[in-house]
């Protein structure tokens, strides 16, 4: 089951929550908050796979029991997330989010006794008796971030979604006999690097939070995703896999493609899923059936202003606002030495005690590579190379540890005018 909230909805919570800080702030109602978001959600998703297995209509007990919580408030799953907690609450619709009828003191009590508890008994006996895996997915969290207009209550909303989502898996694992816990039930939650990173600084137990980063080093990884993505939308059925050289020309291989993708390209999958989106779109118009290195260069410019601007919406501690930073590289050349970025870190306004955070930042986001002598430049591609990175410049301090020479991604070169 995915749980996908929309931009709009994750701002209104934070402008519902921060009109009602006290609320907020009290007796983990944040994490039932989210709880039952999650709860409502699967208990949907359990309803419809019923409704679906059962054209008969004879259902075991706990099935009933989960279609009659559904048709006992079947309009409360038609309404939006910020709508279902106002119904939640008793509250004067969302536009007004100023008059709270319910006590401020009482309502997270209430829930945990009365909803919560009901919704996820019905789960885990749902799970136990019918003997299914239950996975939560929670994704598109970073929508609102760069406009969040209070960032640390952001942050804390999203870090009371991890703890539910913790607590969640633990619930359902447990009420599941031994030999079935392991793999049955998860709550998985995919958040940006630099949003994970507020979060743990502000959590209390920082260490008990178990990340997995993912990450793409490989770019011929990233062409089979998109292979897939086309084989499944214009293949035929009968084919079983894809073959770029069948849209490729002659003078332009798969090595070419291979190689084009992994210089020109940040190696994650919305990048080269927005860039072949371009690269289609423009043969498509010129009545062009194959790609080659002409079509492929014509979406540079439209890749790099949306490069661009996913990383104006990143945000980190030292460099509050990217945006400005990002353009003050506007104009230069791409390849700068130390002296050059720290002039350029100055006009942004970063102080100069915090340069080699700031350049760190750059480098994780892959905005920035770093000299490596006679054999180039080299990006953070991987974590471990990212903080070798990180290590090398941190030596720089006082003009110690060499010269050091960096460039800017050649993703972000068109849309800066950057000159070689």
């Amino acid at each position: 089951m995915q749980l996908l909230p929309k931009h709009y909805e994750l701002d209104q919570i934070l402008k519902f929550l921060s009109t009602h800080r006290r609320l907020a702030t009290e007796g983990y109602f944040m994490e039932r908050l989210w709880k039952y978001i999650v709860y409502s959600e699967v208990l949907f998703a359990i309803s419809e796979r019923i409704r679906m297995g059962r054209p008969t209509g004879i259902v075991s007990r706990i099935e009933s029991a989960v279609l009659a919580h559904i048709d006992n408030d079947v309009e409360l799953f038609q309404l939006s997330l910020p709508h279902r907690i106002v119904r939640l609450l008793e509250l004067q619709p969302v536009e007004s989010l100023a008059i709270i009828v319910v006590g401020e003191g009482t309502i997270s009590a209430q829930l945990h006794r009365t909803q919560l508890r009901d919704m996820n008994s019905l789960i885990s006996t749902y799970l136990n008796e019918q003997r299914v895996r239950l996975t939560v997915q929670v994704d598109r969290l970073d929508g609102t971030w760069s406009q969040a207009h209070d960032r640390d209550l952001m942050t804390d909303i999203l870090l009371a979604l991890v703890e539910a989502g913790r607590d969640m898996w633990r619930s359902w694992s447990n009420a599941l006999p031994g030999g079935r816990r392991q793999g049955s039930a998860g709550v998985t939650m995919f958040l940006r690097s630099d949003i994970y990173e507020s979060i743990q600084k502000r959590s209390p137990e920082a260490h008990k939070l178990n990340p997995e980063l993912l990450y793409w080093d490989d770019a011929s990884l990233l062409l089979d995703v998109i292979g897939r993505r086309i084989s499944a939308s214009v293949v035929p059925a009968d084919v079983e896999t894809f073959d770029w050289n069948t849209i490729l020309t002659k003078g332009f291989a798969y090595s070419d493609l291979q190689s084009f993708v992994d210089v020109n390209l940040l190696l994650r999958p919305r990048d080269v899923i927005y860039y072949f989106d371009k690269v289609i779109s423009f043969a498509v118009e010129h009545r062009r059936n194959k790609i080659d290195r002409r079509t492929m260069n014509a979406a540079r410019r439209a890749y790099s202003e949306y490069a661009l601007s996913a990383l104006s919406a990143e945000w980190n501690p030292v460099v509050e606002d990217t945006e400005t930073l990002v353009w003050s590289f506007i104009g230069r050349s791409a390849a700068l030495q130390r002296e050059e970025l720290d002039e350029i870190l100055r006009e942004a306004g970063v102080p100069d005690n915090r340069h080699v955070e700031a350049i760190g930042f750059l480098i994780e986001t892959g905005f920035l590579g770093l000299g490596a002598n006679a054999r180039g430049h080299r990006f953070g591609t991987t974590p471990t190379r990212a903080l070798s990175m990180r290590q090398q410049v941190g030596r720089h301090r006082g003009g110690k540890g060499g010269k050091q020479s960096f460039v800017v991604h050649p993703a972000f070169r068109e849309s800066l005018d950057l000159t070689a």
